[in-house]
Protein backbone atom coordinates (compact mmCIF):
# COMPACT_ATOMS: atom_id res chain seq x y z
CA UNK A 1 0.00 0.00 0.00
CA UNK A 2 1.29 3.69 -0.99
CA UNK A 3 0.49 6.58 1.28
CA UNK A 4 -2.92 8.06 1.14
CA UNK A 5 -2.49 11.06 2.41
CA UNK A 6 -1.98 14.11 2.95
CA UNK A 7 -1.94 18.07 1.27
CA UNK A 8 -4.96 18.18 -0.66
CA UNK A 9 -5.83 14.28 -0.26
CA UNK A 10 -3.50 12.82 -2.18
CA UNK A 11 -3.48 9.41 -4.12
CA UNK A 12 -2.58 5.83 -2.59
CA UNK A 13 -2.95 2.25 -2.71
CA UNK A 14 -1.02 -0.31 -5.32
CA UNK A 15 -2.82 -3.25 -3.49
CA UNK A 16 -4.24 -2.79 -0.39
CA UNK A 17 -17.64 19.55 -4.43
CA UNK A 18 -19.45 18.81 -1.37
CA UNK A 19 -20.47 21.40 1.68
CA UNK A 20 -21.82 19.76 5.10
CA UNK A 21 -23.47 21.71 7.14
CA UNK A 22 -22.16 22.21 10.85
CA UNK A 23 -23.74 20.16 13.93
CA UNK A 24 -24.92 16.35 13.91
CA UNK A 25 -27.74 16.30 11.00
CA UNK A 26 -25.07 16.06 8.22
CA UNK A 27 -26.39 14.64 5.03
CA UNK A 28 -24.38 11.40 3.65
CA UNK A 29 -23.00 12.87 0.33
CA UNK A 30 -23.04 10.12 -2.31
CA UNK A 31 -21.66 11.04 -5.83
CA UNK A 32 -19.12 11.05 -8.45
CA UNK A 33 -16.15 13.67 -7.57
CA UNK A 34 -15.17 16.21 -9.78
CA UNK A 35 -12.97 18.43 -7.46
CA UNK A 36 -11.79 18.55 -4.07
CA UNK A 37 -14.38 19.97 -2.78
CA UNK A 38 -15.28 17.69 -0.28
CA UNK A 39 -11.84 17.76 1.50
CA UNK A 40 -12.92 20.70 3.20
CA UNK A 41 -14.95 18.80 4.81
CA UNK A 42 -13.00 16.23 6.18
CA UNK A 43 -12.81 16.16 9.80
CA UNK A 44 -10.11 15.08 12.92
CA UNK A 45 -10.91 11.36 13.43
CA UNK A 46 -12.49 10.92 10.21
CA UNK A 47 -11.45 7.32 8.68
CA UNK A 48 -10.51 7.47 4.89
CA UNK A 49 -11.10 4.18 2.52
CA UNK A 50 -9.24 4.08 -0.36
CA UNK A 51 -8.64 1.56 -3.22
CA UNK A 52 -7.13 1.69 -7.17
CA UNK A 53 -7.75 -2.04 -8.12
CA UNK A 54 -10.29 -3.71 -5.50
CA UNK A 55 -11.73 -5.46 -8.82
CA UNK A 56 -8.55 -7.68 -8.68
CA UNK A 57 -9.32 -7.93 -4.91
CA UNK A 58 -7.00 -7.09 -1.84
CA UNK A 59 -3.60 -8.29 -1.64
CA UNK A 60 -4.05 -9.40 2.10
CA UNK A 61 -6.98 -11.27 1.25
CA UNK A 62 -6.74 -15.10 0.04
CA UNK A 63 -8.14 -16.01 -3.46
CA UNK A 64 -11.52 -17.67 -1.87
CA UNK A 65 -12.42 -14.39 0.64
CA UNK A 66 -11.66 -12.25 -2.18
CA UNK A 67 -14.56 -13.70 -4.40
CA UNK A 68 -16.39 -14.34 -1.30
CA UNK A 69 -16.46 -10.66 0.41
CA UNK A 70 -15.79 -8.96 -3.30
CA UNK A 71 -13.92 -6.21 -1.61
CA UNK A 72 -14.92 -2.70 -2.86
CA UNK A 73 -12.16 -0.89 -0.69
CA UNK A 74 -8.15 -2.71 0.57
CA UNK A 75 -7.05 0.31 2.56
CA UNK A 76 -7.82 2.31 5.68
CA UNK A 77 -6.17 5.60 7.29
CA UNK A 78 -7.36 7.69 10.38
CA UNK A 79 -7.06 11.50 9.87
CA UNK A 80 -5.42 13.21 13.09
CA UNK A 81 -5.20 16.68 11.82
CA UNK A 82 -6.32 19.73 8.73
CA UNK A 83 -3.47 21.29 7.04
CA UNK A 84 -4.75 24.60 5.98
CA UNK A 85 -8.45 24.62 4.03
CA UNK A 86 -8.51 21.16 1.94
CA UNK A 87 -5.39 19.05 3.34
CA UNK A 88 -4.97 16.95 6.45
CA UNK A 89 -2.64 14.46 8.22
CA UNK A 90 -3.36 11.02 8.24
CA UNK A 91 -1.57 8.32 10.74
CA UNK A 92 -1.26 4.67 8.23
CA UNK A 93 -0.49 1.15 8.40
CA UNK A 94 1.40 1.46 4.52
CA UNK A 95 3.08 -1.71 4.26
CA UNK A 96 4.98 -4.84 5.09
CA UNK A 97 8.27 -2.38 4.56
CA UNK A 98 7.29 0.38 7.11
CA UNK A 99 6.10 0.76 10.23
CA UNK A 100 2.83 3.01 11.28
CA UNK A 101 3.55 6.28 9.97
CA UNK A 102 2.27 9.80 10.10
CA UNK A 103 1.85 10.94 7.01
CA UNK A 104 2.04 15.25 6.30
CA UNK A 105 2.34 18.00 3.51
CA UNK A 106 2.74 15.54 0.54
CA UNK A 107 1.40 16.98 -2.33
CA UNK A 108 0.80 13.92 -5.73
CA UNK A 109 -0.91 13.72 -8.97
CA UNK A 110 -4.87 14.46 -8.46
CA UNK A 111 -5.96 13.73 -11.55
CA UNK A 112 -5.41 9.86 -11.43
CA UNK A 113 -6.81 9.87 -7.85
CA UNK A 114 -9.98 11.00 -8.55
CA UNK A 115 -10.17 8.27 -10.71
CA UNK A 116 -10.29 5.95 -7.81
CA UNK A 117 -12.39 4.60 -5.13
CA UNK A 118 -12.86 6.80 -2.27
CA UNK A 119 -14.93 7.10 1.23
CA UNK A 120 -14.91 9.17 4.04
CA UNK A 121 -16.66 7.94 7.34
CA UNK A 122 -17.65 10.00 10.31
CA UNK A 123 -17.80 7.75 13.72
CA UNK A 124 -20.77 8.48 15.62
CA UNK A 125 -21.77 8.17 19.09
CA UNK A 126 -24.39 4.70 19.83
CA UNK A 127 -27.33 7.56 19.25
CA UNK A 128 -26.30 8.61 15.64
CA UNK A 129 -25.21 11.70 16.93
CA UNK A 130 -21.59 13.55 16.80
CA UNK A 131 -18.76 12.39 19.29
CA UNK A 132 -17.23 14.95 21.37
CA UNK A 133 -14.07 16.74 20.73
CA UNK A 134 -12.84 14.96 23.65
CA UNK A 135 -13.46 11.66 22.25
CA UNK A 136 -11.99 12.45 19.15
CA UNK A 137 -8.56 13.81 20.69
CA UNK A 138 -8.61 10.97 22.79
CA UNK A 139 -8.98 8.13 19.85
CA UNK A 140 -5.91 10.56 17.88
CA UNK A 141 -4.08 10.43 20.92
CA UNK A 142 -4.58 6.57 21.07
CA UNK A 143 -3.37 6.00 17.49
CA UNK A 144 -0.41 8.27 17.48
CA UNK A 145 0.94 6.48 20.79
CA UNK A 146 1.12 3.44 17.74
CA UNK A 147 3.62 5.63 15.68
CA UNK A 148 6.59 3.12 14.64
CA UNK A 149 4.78 0.40 15.77
CA UNK A 150 5.70 -2.56 13.06
CA UNK A 151 2.89 -3.13 10.10
CA UNK A 152 2.08 -6.92 10.56
CA UNK A 153 -0.46 -8.62 7.37
CA UNK A 154 -3.87 -9.88 8.69
CA UNK A 155 -4.95 -11.72 10.16
CA UNK A 156 -3.79 -11.09 13.80
CA UNK A 157 -4.83 -10.89 17.25
CA UNK A 158 -7.75 -8.28 17.59
CA UNK A 159 -7.14 -8.05 21.29
CA UNK A 160 -3.39 -7.84 21.59
CA UNK A 161 -1.51 -5.08 22.70
CA UNK A 162 -0.78 -3.36 18.77
CA UNK A 163 3.02 -2.63 20.30
CA UNK A 164 3.37 -6.01 20.79
CA UNK A 165 1.35 -7.91 17.91
CA UNK A 166 1.63 -4.88 15.82
CA UNK A 167 -0.96 -3.31 13.22
CA UNK A 168 -2.58 -3.10 9.67
CA UNK A 169 -4.53 -0.62 7.79
CA UNK A 170 -7.69 -1.03 8.98
CA UNK A 171 -6.91 -2.49 11.88
CA UNK A 172 -5.64 0.99 12.96
CA UNK A 173 -8.51 2.95 13.40
CA UNK A 174 -10.78 0.12 14.21
CA UNK A 175 -8.29 -0.38 17.32
CA UNK A 176 -7.83 3.10 18.27
CA UNK A 177 -11.22 3.93 18.20
CA UNK A 178 -12.28 0.50 20.38
CA UNK A 179 -9.15 1.60 22.82
CA UNK A 180 -10.01 4.92 23.44
CA UNK A 181 -13.57 4.79 23.13
CA UNK A 182 -15.08 1.65 23.20
CA UNK A 183 -16.76 2.06 19.95
CA UNK A 184 -16.96 -1.35 18.25
CA UNK A 185 -16.86 -0.66 14.61
CA UNK A 186 -16.15 -4.51 13.09
CA UNK A 187 -19.08 -5.76 11.10
CA UNK A 188 -18.05 -9.27 11.82
CA UNK A 189 -18.00 -10.14 7.90
CA UNK A 190 -14.61 -12.37 8.25
CA UNK A 191 -13.91 -13.78 11.07
CA UNK A 192 -10.32 -12.79 13.00
CA UNK A 193 -9.67 -9.47 11.18
CA UNK A 194 -11.03 -6.23 10.22
CA UNK A 195 -10.81 -5.01 6.90
CA UNK A 196 -12.21 -1.66 5.51
CA UNK A 197 -15.16 -2.87 3.96
CA UNK A 198 -16.08 -3.91 7.52
CA UNK A 199 -15.63 -0.49 9.15
CA UNK A 200 -17.36 0.80 5.74
CA UNK A 201 -20.72 -1.23 6.88
CA UNK A 202 -20.19 -0.76 10.38
CA UNK A 203 -23.38 0.26 12.22
CA UNK A 204 -21.20 3.32 14.19
CA UNK A 205 -20.31 5.14 10.95
CA UNK A 206 -21.90 7.40 8.94
CA UNK A 207 -20.13 7.70 4.95
CA UNK A 208 -20.00 11.12 4.51
CA UNK A 209 -18.01 11.04 0.94
CA UNK A 210 -17.76 8.79 -1.52
CA UNK A 211 -16.37 9.19 -5.25
CA UNK A 212 -17.84 6.03 -6.78
CA UNK A 213 -20.75 4.64 -4.56
CA UNK A 214 -22.09 1.36 -5.22
CA UNK A 215 -24.81 0.43 -3.55
CA UNK A 216 -26.21 2.15 -0.01
CA UNK A 217 -24.53 0.20 2.72
CA UNK A 218 -26.59 -1.23 5.18
CA UNK A 219 -27.16 -0.56 8.26
CA UNK A 220 -30.47 -2.60 9.60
Amino acid sequence: MRPLSVLLLATIMTGCGVGLAEGEDEASTRGAATNLEFARDVKVGDIILTSTNAERGCWYLSDVQNWYTDPRYCHAALVVERVGETGITTIEALNPSQNIQVLSDREQDLEGYLETKLAILRVKDKDGKALSEETIQKVVEKALSWRDVKYVEPPISLSGDPKQTGLYCSMLPYRAYLDAARIDLDSLTIPFFVTPDELYASKRVQVIFESAPKDPPTRE
